[in-house]
């Protein structure tokens, strides 16, 4: 910098150094996978993944619902239903589903 002055950088309290490490709706899709030894592969930051029957579930939501008296029960017959490789429930989409969609589509659902 002119005047031999160095650049400071961003103090950890400051939003434009911690926004990238929070979960934003539109860091819904990360690059990071993480995977399982069942071999199964996923990026969503809201997926969970079961180590007991090795199911992949679009929320932490639909996880427990599988497991009403804390053992596995197949997701179909708790109301789960499978899209894009993730067991969602009710109104919730795939993150592969999601990725899809066009931003006015992520952000104005009801239209």
């Amino acid at each position: 910098m002119p005047g031999g002055a160095a650049r400071a950088s961003p103090a950890p309290s400051d939003p434009r150094r911690t926004l990238r490490g929070v979960a934003q709706p539109w860091d819904y899709h990360r690059p990071a996978v993480m995977a399982c030894r069942c071999g199964a592969r996923w990026s969503s930051l809201f997926a969970a993944h079961c180590a007991s029957c090795h199911e992949t579930f679009a929320s932490v939501e639909g996880f427990e619902e599988h497991q009403p008296d804390g053992s596995c029960v197949p997701p179909r017959s708790v109301g789960l239903r499978f899209d894009h490789g993730y067991w969602c429930r009710g109104g919730e989409r795939s993150p592969n589903a999601a990725r899809t969609a066009t931003v006015q589509d992520a952000l104005f659902d009801d239209q």
